[in-house]
């Protein structure tokens, strides 16, 4: 997951990877920013990254001699405050328990234990962070920031630290980064740049001219991106795609007066856009359509997660998220359930297999309404070894047509509840 801060504007966008048996579509934006907590100073959000349900912001603001970053581990119906030694601008989760920040000294943060403690590690850029990526194995990552500073690092320090763009008398900044495969190969983008990294140099390519280029997505282990920004007195948004990694291509424009600053892509389809307007695409960005009009506000990041939810995070300490649904015709050719009894009136039963038996996989039970919003989350552990039986209270849910859903791994399956 990539993204930047720009001070009064960001954009960013993310996607999300349907690599599931099912069928999805989405419901309309909500905001949540009643539910951060009340103590936190006036200032803003400048970046998201989530993992299931667990989620970690970032607050440009000092809350006395502390930074901040806002955590969730119930996918924002509450937050607690982590702190830090000083302010972040950039974060990523290589998974719940590791993940790195980016700070506006040039310092970066590494946390062992999902942010309950942040370490500094030796060495600094010296410059502005504008943009992190990190891979999992082992934890290694790249950030970018002011005057074309571009660094490497691990756990414990700084391994490299080099300026391939520009020069004494063309300083650019350099706004994101991305190694969506290994450390042999990536991208970055800034001012009238994209460059990209192989086997240890750093090249300009060629792209269609863009005064500033903000966000870059690539597919994890693809070089299939995109990369977005804007030129102009008119703030004419770009928005440029790639296949190979080396050509880019202009896509269509989107019906709006600014610029982007971000871009996340899920899977080759979704993505998301944000700036003082939120875009979505479903179709790789031929084309795009505005979403969440009604909340005016600059969004500085956006972090999509699979099967569950969209978040934005802005100026004023404000907070979108989108829930995604499931279709009704959900099947699985490896799962099977049962409901008992269906109609029922306050208590069901779910009996639910696998087929084959594969011991530890992640086990999540959702209930959701005929609509298809989620109600609530009843199970979320490792628990399938055989045949599984659960009791399901529906004593304070309105008669109606309701859907309950088991995923296992990447293979889910839903079932109708009718409760009289």
């Amino acid at each position: 997951m990539k993204k930047i801060f720009i001070p009064f504007f960001i954009f960013q966008i993310f996607i999300f990877n349907f690599q599931y048996l099912i069928s999805q579509t989405s419901l309309e934006w909500t905001e949540i920013s009643e539910n951060v907590p009340a103590s936190l100073p006036e200032g803003d959000f400048t970046d998201v990254h989530f993992i299931g349900d667990e989620g970690w912001i970032t607050f440009n603001e000092q809350n006395g001699s502390n930074g901040i970053i806002l955590y969730t581990d119930n996918a924002g119906i509450s937050f607690s405050v982590q702190t830090l030694d000083e302010v972040p601008n950039v974060i990523e989760m290589v998974n719940p328990e590791i993940g790195f920040v980016g700070c506006a000294s040039g310092n970066i943060y590494f946390t062992s234990n999902g942010g309950e403690l942040w370490k500094i590690i030796s060495g600094s850029m010296d410059a502005n962070i504008f943009g992190i990526s990190v891979l999992a194995d082992p934890p290694v990552g790249y950030v970018c920031g002011e005057d074309g500073w571009i660094a490497k690092f691990d756990t414990n320090q700084l391994l490299t630290l080099q300026k391939p763009f520009g020069g004494w008398f063309n300083i650019i900044d350099l706004y994101d980064i991305d190694f969506p495969k290994d450390t042999t190969e990536g991208w970055v983008c800034g001012e009238s740049t994209i460059g990209h990294y192989n086997i240890g140099t750093w090249d300009s390519l060629t792209a269609p001219y863009c005064y500033i280029y903000y966000g870059l997505s690539f597919l994890d282990g693809t070089r299939t991106g995109w990369c977005t920004g804007g030129q102009g007195t008119f703030m004419t948004p770009e928005i440029v795609h790639t296949t190979d990694g080396l050509s880019w291509v202009l896509q269509q424009q989107p019906l709006i007066d600014q610029w982007l600053y971000d871009v996340f892509f899920l899977n080759q389809d979704m993505g998301w856009s944000v700036g003082m307007y939120i875009l979505a695409t479903t179709d790789g960005g031929a084309g795009w359509v505005k979403e969440a009009e009604s909340f005016g506000n600059i969004w500085n990041a956006v972090h999509a997660v699979d099967q569950s939810a969209v978040y934005v995070v802005g100026n004023h300490k404000r907070i979108l998220k989108k829930e995604l649904v499931i279709s009704i015709d959900e099947i699985s050719s490896s799962l099977l359930l049962d409901v008992f009894p269906n109609p029922c009136s306050d208590i069901t039963h779910i009996r639910y297999s696998r087929d084959p038996l594969i011991i530890g996989e992640q086990v999540i039970v959702d209930l959701y309404r005929s609509s298809g919003r989620k109600i609530k989350r009843i199970l979320s552990e490792e628990k399938m070894q055989g045949e599984n039986e659960m009791e399901i209270d529906m004593t304070n849910l309105p008669s109606g047509v309701y859907y309950m859903r088991i995923q296992v791994g990447k293979n889910a399956i839903s079932k109708k509840i009718v409760k009289l």
